[in-house]
């Protein structure tokens, strides 16, 4: 039981650190997947003149934006060249650097421009949950399954064990004895646990696993 929960514990923690990097730093995700970048609620202050095109790569000049005008991002386009979304005073136009422009950002999004910051939080977020999940998985395996998944174990009988052909079969099939080595095949989690060993006499189940000395490999211990 107390495995079961330190399981419980880390597989949890690899999930919310997750839930957190993608929550927190979705900007990056959504940059990487669709080729924009998501754009706050900012002012954008013209430092300069700058031509407004009609569309991304259009040559055609729709409007000018003066210097100390103001605009606000729409929409940025991260290809082999930056295109940027603005409205302004003449309406909607696309621009090609925001380095022209004084950027006054909200309190909560002033770290959205820079995803850089957040790919690490992000990366280490889903490792945490990849590697809970790879280690832990027998707790997975057994909170969807109701099964316990047995690793590469010898089990020595401390006294005389009864084997039984089915989980809730009340009739012996064998006798396991005292020094006697199996190997588990299958554990059932329910109301009582049943485990699945073969021993010598050949498959069997039983119900008790504090009966036996478990020697365990070196990575399951």
């Amino acid at each position: 039981m107390k495995k079961n929960l330190l399981h419980l514990l880390f597989f949890t923690l690899g999930v919310l650190g997750t839930i957190l990097a993608v929550g927190a730093y979705d900007g990056f995700l959504y940059t990487f997947f669709t080729g924009e970048e998501k754009t706050g609620h900012e002012l954008w202050i013209a430092k300069e003149k700058i031509n407004a095109y009609p569309a991304p790569y259009s040559k055609d000049i729709l409007f000018e934006i003066n210097e100390g005008e103001v605009c606000t991002p729409i929409k940025i386009v991260i290809n082999k060249d930056m295109n940027i979304k603005v409205l302004c005073k003449n309406g909607e136009g696309w621009i090609h650097y925001w380095t022209t422009f004084d950027i006054i950002k909200a309190k909560e999004e002033n770290m959205n421009r820079n995803n850089w910051p957040h790919f690490p939080f992000f990366i280490l977020g889903v490792l945490s949950a990849i590697l809970a999940v790879r280690v832990y998985n027998s707790f997975i395996y057994t909170f969807l399954v109701g099964e316990e998944k047995p690793g590469h174990e010898l089990w020595i009988a401390k006294e005389k064990i009864l084997a039984y052909p089915a989980p809730y079969d009340e009739n012996v099939l064998y006798e396991i004895n005292e020094g006697e080595t199996c190997i588990p095949l299958k554990i059932i989690i329910g109301k009582a646990t049943h485990i699945k060993v073969l021993c010598k006499n050949g498959e069997g189940w039983i119900h008790c696993r504090t009966k036996f000395d478990i020697i365990k490999t070196k990575e399951q211990k």
